[in-house]
Order: structure tokens, then sequence, then C-alpha cells
């Protein structure tokens, strides 16, 4: 290699990758697109990201980089956000996606309830392989499109 390469090489390692991914979660009609970027991850009401405010908003770039959490489908078609690990907001949409503040004395017996049968839920993680493991580990339903 070339030494007159080396900045190219530079440039294509530190702007080459996209560290900006898409996926979906998907439960009879009602869809929510995620967009995870380093320490972030906003989740938006439908197929696409393109509004300018997410319905919900996680920041867990102080939380040890890991997100944790539960996405449930409700049979309104209203959808609620269980943060596990990071900090989990409800951003003030209208749509029918928040956050839901549970304690520790309700969430540890819905969480040992559904174990192996998650159906409407899905767990929420920010490493691929162990959310995908996990969800199909309980038998989720959500259907869960790629991270792109």
């Amino acid at each position: 290699m070339k030494l007159s390469q080396l900045p190219l090489l530079a440039f294509l390692a530190f702007f080459g990758c996209s560290s900006r991914h898409q996926s979906s979660y998907r439960y009879g009609d009602v869809c929510i697109t995620r967009v995870d970027e380093p320490g972030h991850s906003y989740f938006y009401w439908g197929t696409s990201a393109r509004s300018a405010t997410p319905d919900v908003s996680v920041d867990y770039h102080e939380y040890g980089s890991s997100l944790d959490g539960y996405m449930i489908f409700n049979p309104d078609k209203s959808v609620s956000v269980i943060g596990v690990l990071g900090y989990f907001q409800t951003t003030g949409s209208t749509h029918p996606v928040a956050v839901k503040s549970t304690p520790n004395e309700q969430f540890i017996p819905w969480r040992d309830s559904i174990a192996g049968r998650y159906r409407n839920v899905v767990r929420l993680r920010s490493e691929e392989a162990v959310e995908r493991q996990e969800n199909t580990a309980n038998k989720s339903a959500v259907l869960v499109s790629a991270r792109e």
C-alpha cells in the first residue's frame, strides 16, 4: 500500500460506513419504525421515520451503551414501551405510542407471566442477534425486519 492512499482509507473508515440503522416492528396492522444511532434509538408510528419528531426516544450512551426494554402492541392498537435499561421518554407525539412507567413490584410479575409466550410483546435490545434470539425463544408474534 502506498503512503498516498492513507488519507483515502482514513476517510472511508470514518465516513464510509453508516452508523444509522432502521428496522420495523409489525403486529397486525400496527407498525413501529425504529432508527438506531450510536447511543440513541428512536421509535416512530408507521412505516417511515420521516416525521421530524419520534414518538419515543431512548438515550443509552450513559448506560453501558445498551438498550433493554419491551414493546407491547395493545388490543386497542396503541403501543406501550417499558424501559428496562436506558432513558426512555415519550416525545409528545399525537400517535398512540407511549412509554409506560411500571414499578418493579408490578413489572417483575408481568415479565415472569409472559415468559415463553410473548405473543403481542417484543423485547427491545441494542444487540440485534440477542433481540432476535430472545423473541424467538419467547414466541413473540411481532414481525421484526432486519436492521438496515
